[in-house]
């Protein structure tokens, strides 16, 4: 079967970082064209070769070939792009979060289910094997039945006053970027929502530090923990009756040369090793998805049920009270 043609809207550094360098190394995918406003589309085209090149990303929506889209642009523009991509037959790629309310969320499923296109959301972490991992480890009973489970998930913002990340009218703010995170493992982990969430932030124009204390069923607490001040940290732990796992790369173990890493204390410690290129796994899933090969590995309801959670946070953390879910 051909390659799925990309056409990837928006010159945002985690689409030259990350994403297109790892469409161009998959074995079943092409950089087909870009899209930008700003003039760098041109130098990202030259950077890598990229056929077509479009001023305005209505004019790349239009062009037939293109079968999926990577949309990495702010977080308010989300919605609107997935619906116009839906509408013009794209499949969708989105950068998390994809959606900031379940209104905006149940908007790009109707677009995407009356267009017959598939979605998925960029938590690109998802596919580094060694979460599975960890899940199996849990459903087997390696560490007895689970007591709790803390995410943390920290790095420093360089120039804040340039950063779309701490810009309320663009959707920063630290619980929807790597928060998001933290709540997304923990919920497929435990394959759960959380019955009650309490939370504390700080804020300054958007939220730049959030705690928050989740409750699931069995009397299993969570925690998470994410700033845009600390140093690089991005990790899990769960304690069990019988031992501990920990995840000390969970989130960029590409920060690791592509290694995750699970260290299992319960009667010994045992260390084991996964490394895998979780963008170019995340690509290709996508595309064997389009062409009939697999089905959705991270779902709509996966997606859902994560982003009511963080609405829970950020309630919780306004109002200053414990919210039920």
């Amino acid at each position: 079967m051909a390659k799925v043609k990309w056409g990837i809207i928006s010159s945002a550094q985690i689409a030259i970082d990350q994403v297109i360098p790892a469409i161009k190394s998959s074995h079943n995918g092409e950089v087909y064209a870009i899209s930008s406003g700003s003039g760098k589309e041109k130098d990202v085209t030259k950077q890598f070769s990229i056929p077509n090149t479009y001023d305005d990303h209505e004019k790349l929506l239009d062009d037939p070939e293109i079968d999926a889209v990577y949309i990495p642009l702010p977080n308010s523009l989300h919605k609107e792009w997935c619906v116009k991509a839906a509408r013009k037959g794209k499949h969708i790629l989105c950068e998390k979060p994809i959606a900031l309310s379940e209104n905006q969320l149940f908007d790009i499923i109707q677009a995407c289910e009356e267009n017959h296109v598939y979605f998925m959301e960029a938590y690109m972490y998802r596919f580094h094997s060694q979460h599975k991992l960890v899940k199996e480890m849990l459903e087997e009973g390696k560490i007895g039945d689970i007591l709790s489970i803390h995410s943390v998930f920290h790095f420093t913002i360089d120039q804040p006053k340039k950063d779309i990340r701490m810009q309320a009218e663009l959707g920063g703010g630290v619980t929807y970027d790597i928060g998001g995170y933290s709540v997304n493992v923990i919920n497929y982990l435990l394959d759960s929502s959380p019955s009650t969430v309490y939370a504390t932030a700080l804020y300054e124009d958007v939220d730049t530090k959030i705690t928050a204390v989740l409750e699931y069923e069995n009397q299993i607490t969570a925690t998470i923990d994410s700033s845009f001040y600390g140093p690089m940290l991005h990790a899990y732990k769960i304690i069990g009756t019988k031992g501990v796992i920990e995840v000390p790369y969970a989130f960029r173990p590409d920060l690791n040369d592509d290694d995750g890493v699970i260290i299992i204390r319960n009667q010994t410690e045992e260390i084991l090793h996964v490394k895998e290129k979780q963008y170019v796994n995340e690509v290709e899933h996508f595309a064997e998805v389009i062409q009939g090969k697999a089905v959705l590995d991270y779902t709509p309801s996966e997606v859902h049920r994560t982003l009511k959670t963080l609405e829970a946070i950020q309630q919780s953390a306004i109002k200053k009270r414990q919210v039920i879910l």
